[in-house]
Order: C-alpha cells, then structure tokens, then sequence
C-alpha cells in the first residue's frame, strides 16, 4: 500500500535534561532533496503498519483517557485536539516540538532520536510517532544527519505509535490509537501508552495475574460452590474473564475453556454427583477440529455425526 510523507520532524531527546533539540522538521517539498529521510521513515512507517495489533502482545490498541481531552501542559491543548490538528495539517512545526516535548514526560522516555511524521496511508491520513534505534557509535551533526540517515537508524523497529487505528476493513477509529514496544516481558510490558493519555490495554492473562496479586485470599481462589460463580463475575473485569483457564478433572485429563464460560453458566457447567465431578459444554452440533500445523490449516474430526448419548445417560 502506498505511503505518502507530508512532513517529518527529526528531534533528539535528553532525558537528563528532559528538553529535546529540533534538528530538522522537513515538508514534503523539502523532502525531496533528503532522500535517506524520506526512506527510513516509510521503511519504518511500514513496520508499524505491518504489526498485528490484535491479539499481540507487544503490538496493541489502546483506547484514550478522559484525560485526553482535557487541556495539556500551558498550551491548554488537549492531546486529542492536537492530534486531529495534526491530522489535518494544521500547525505542524508548532504541533511536532510539542508532541516532542510530550515523549519526555512519560515514565519510558530515553535519549536519542524521535521521529514524527504525518502521512498518507490507504487514503487516510495517520500520524506516527517512532522513537528511532540509533546506532551509538554513529553520531554526525545535524546536517549529516539528513543526508546519511538511513545509516544512523538501525532496521530494527523498537517503539512506535500509529494515530488513529485504521481497521483491516479500512473503518477509521479516532478514539483509539495503536502502541507497538519490542522486546517485552511476556507480562506487563513498558508500553509507553501514557505519552498520549491512553488506557493500559492488557492481555486477559495480564489481566488475571493482576486480580490475584490485589489480595491473597481473592474471591477467584477461595470460591467453595458454584454459588459464588456470580460474585466473581461480578468483581473481575472483562479482560481478565477473556482469559483461557485449563480444567483438569482427574487422570491429566484437560480441556482450555474460557473463564467467563464457566462463571456465567450457560453453554458450560460443572456438575457433581457420587461419582465425581463433570465438565459438561452444552450448545448445537459440536465442530470439532483441530490445527495442523505441517499443512497450516484447521481440519474436521468426527464432521456429520448427529447422534450421541444422551446427559442422562452420561450420569446415570
């Protein structure tokens, strides 16, 4: 998909100092005479946009705070106002300086080279903000720096920020934007989110790590009957019941089911007589299948089979 770069500002941050210098903030008229910028930002605009935010763990969509919206700093510019004038084209040099001043007030701000351009991408128009690895031993002045740029950032991407998310159905999402951090923990990792007043977005298993370490003796694993099915359902919040659980019911028998099926009740139950315990997933013809990983496809088992025993049969 084509990209077209409006405008790149190139700024150098000092986190000892919490100030940035701006090198260069260049125009797509003078983009033209600095071909290496012009190219090391697609090359990464393409990487973020390459990313699947969905359902990755470093790579994710986060929604904007209330304080998005309120006045910011002694601009008395919102982060959202700013964004949309960004969008539109309003006030770039002005607009750029202060989203670089921004980066170093988050907890993850370090040194080194930002890089914040406004694009075309697909036919809408998108910010990206992209903190640039640099090569350490590489340090020219400024004016080098334009003209062998493309020796400076390393290929490897390390954080980005895409404004706003644009759905694979190609639907624009301005109250959401999408965070991409290399290299994290495979829980809690630093997403630099609060740089644009974003919610913490969490996988669900983030999610319920949390909820556990809130209280020792939490509801989730003191729980004596299926009677306290609803008060966990009503105390965890709704990433941590997207969460896969593992049911284990004696022999190493497992089963990956999610935890709001269970707690909610309605198409999985457990069930308990004399004999033990039962893991019991009700609903229409079971599709029963599995991923094979050598063909890369999913496969049927058992496809077509319309009789089975019956509940009762089952437990008596």
């Amino acid at each position: 998909m084509a990209t077209d770069v409006n405008a790149v500002g190139l700024f150098r941050c000092k986190t000892e100092s919490t100030s940035t210098d701006t090198i260069e903030i260049l125009h797509s008229d003078k983009l033209e005479d600095y071909e290496p910028v012009r190219d090391v930002t697609r090359r990464l605009i393409g990487k973020l946009e390459g990313r699947d935010f969905i359902g990755s763990k470093s790579a994710r969509i986060h929604s904007f705070t209330e304080e998005a919206d309120q006045p910011r700093d002694v601009s008395a510019t919102s982060t959202r106002d700013l964004l949309a004038n960004i969008l539109d084209g309003q006030d770039l040099n002005e607009n750029f300086e202060t989203l670089a001043s921004w980066y170093l007030q988050t907890d993850y701000a370090q040194s080194g080279l930002l890089i914040i351009t406004q694009y075309l991408h697909s036919g809408h128009s998108k910010l990206a903000i992209i903190k640039a690895p640099f090569v350490e031993a590489y340090e020219p002045d400024d004016d080098e720096l334009l003209s062998e740029l493309d020796q400076v950032i390393q290929t490897d991407l390390r954080k980005g920020i895409l404004y706003p998310r644009v759905t694979p159905t190609g639907e624009q999402k301005k109250d959401q934007a999408c965070v991409y951090q290399a290299s994290s923990s495979s829980n809690f990792p630093k997403h630099w989110y609060k740089y644009l007043s974003l919610e913490k977005s969490q996988t669900p298993s983030e999610a319920l790590s949390e909820e556990f370490d809130k209280e020792e003796d939490h509801v989730l694993s003191s729980a004596e009957s299926t009677d306290d099915f609803d008060e966990i359902n009503e105390q965890l919040s709704q990433e941590a019941r997207e969460n896969n659980i593992e049911v284990q019911i004696g022999g190493g028998k497992e089963v990956r089911i999610k935890l709001k099926e269970i707690l909610a009740r309605e198409n999985v139950h457990l069930v308990e007589d004399d004999s033990g315990f039962y893991l019991v997933i009700s609903g229409e013809e079971p599709d029963l299948k599995w991923y094979d990983s050598q063909d890369n496809q999913w496969r049927e088992v058992l496809k077509g089979i319309s009789e089975y025993e019956s509940v009762e049969d089952v437990f008596n």
